[in-house]
């Protein structure tokens, strides 16, 4: 259901929000650029005036498209010694004034940044210091850790470098300051920040406490009109991975899981891998795993799916597999395979415990735990009631909980809590 939020609140005027953020679709990363131009397309439907800088990944040139400018210098890695130097001077140079010159052709009332890390991070300190409202909505551990988002501010907020590198930070510091630029240094005073998950915002108290910032827990929503549950099939067959394709997501445990199911003799069990490799090497030990299981016809690799496709996939398998180890901020894939009808098995690292619970809206197994991981499955496979069960409870918690329409509405009343 799309708000009204002009009848819903009618005491609320229009804002112009600058929206900041190193990556935005259609050239994007991970989930969180998915969430920013959700929640972009929802704040203006709210009669919001809105504005986008990003970096120019995907493009690799200046692009103006519409309210989106694609105008940063963002990049994985950087050169080293004399021209590492040179291209970090000018890629503050170029961020800072591409920022600057949009606040003032665009006067917002509020800048709100999504992540700044890999070239931006000086724009947060650039915004405080303009005095301008800034908030920040966090969905991994950026905050805590921004003093270390790139070597610029790492070289800057060093507690005890060597001589070698105070000598590089003076003349760095010095050559920032004549071009005019804003040094990220310390922890910028936000007016608030906004966070995807109570783990996340556990995780950034020190950073919190260092500068006593307001601030709240935004879950992610998703539309779950948007996804139609499909058939709910006894027994279960279709197993699904639906992600980032890097050690830390934990892949590797759910195909050593699968291929002793298959062992075992659960051939009548397929396991479709959807996600983008971000570490060849892995994605290549990954290949030569299932080339070697004996059993490779019961894989399929789909590759990268555009997110318009993902609705058919989520609905034409039946058992989602979420064996992440790393600690999840909060997964929107999740949520949208939750909100497909899927049964859920998965780790409960970071914020994901705080929406799937063991026998409720999933069956749960130890991160890394290959074996934990196969029992979980074949407790869905030996239970009908189980697996209906968790099924249904799964969408019913993102329909009532998660509505991306509400958390919307949520973020839209803080911002213009922030102006006025």
């Amino acid at each position: 259901m799309v708000h009204d939020w002009q009848s819903v609140c009618p005491e609320l005027t229009r804002i112009k929000i600058l929206v900041v953020s190193n990556f935005f679709p259609p050239y994007f990363v991970g989930g969180y650029e998915l969430g920013c131009a959700d929640v972009v397309d929802g704040l203006g439907r709210r009669d919001n005036k809105i504005a986008v800088l990003t970096g120019m990944y995907g493009v690799n040139r200046a692009v103006v498209e519409g309210p989106v400018h694609r105008l940063m210098d963002i990049r994985w890695t950087w050169p080293t010694g004399i021209k590492g130097v040179l291209a970090i001077l000018q890629r503050e140079r170029r961020n800072q004034q591409a920022f600057r010159k949009l606040v003032k052709e665009f006067s917002p009332d509020v800048v709100y940044f999504w992540h700044v890390g890999f070239g931006c991070t000086s724009l947060v300190h650039d915004a405080c210091r303009m005095g301008l409202p800034s908030v920040c909505f966090v969905s991994d551990s950026w905050f805590s850790e921004i003093e270390s988002l790139d070597g610029l501010s790492r070289l800057l907020n060093d507690q005890s470098p060597s001589l070698g590198r105070r000598a590089v930070r003076f003349l760095m510091t010095s050559a920032l300051r004549a071009l005019n630029c804003t040094l990220p240094q310390g922890t910028p005073n936000l007016s608030l920040v906004q966070f995807c998950s109570r783990y996340l915002r556990d995780n950034s108290s020190q950073a919190i406490d260092a500068v006593n910032t307001k601030t709240v827990v935004r879950h992610w929503g998703v539309k779950a009109s948007h996804f139609s549950p499909g058939n709910i099939a006894w027994p279960p067959q279709k197993l699904l991975y639906a992600g980032r394709i890097s050690p830390e997501k934990g892949l590797h445990t759910a195909l050593d899981a699968f291929i002793e199911m298959q062992q075992q003799g659960h051939r009548e069990l397929t396991f479709t891998i959807v996600g983008e490799a971000i570490d060849q090497s892995y994605m290549n030990r990954l290949r030569s795993k299932i080339e070697a299981s004996g059993c490779p016809e019961h894989f399929l690799l789909l590759g990268k799916v555009p997110r318009a496709e993902m609705v058919s996939v989520y609905a034409s398998h039946d058992i989602l597999i979420f064996p992440s180890e790393w600690p999840e901020p909060f997964s929107i894939a999740l949520l949208e395979a939750m909100a497909s009808g899927m049964a859920i098995v998965g780790t409960t690292t970071g914020g994901t415990g705080e929406i799937l619970v063991d026998s409720q809206t999933g069956v749960t197994f130890e991160a890394g735990n290959a074996e934990a991981c196969r029992s979980a499955i074949v407790r869905l496979l030996d239970a009908e009631q189980l697996y209906r069960q968790v099924r249904k409870q799964a969408r019913q918690a993102v329909t009532a909980e998660y509505d991306l329409e509400s958390m919307i509405d949520s973020i839209n009343q803080d911002l213009f809590e922030i102006c006025h």
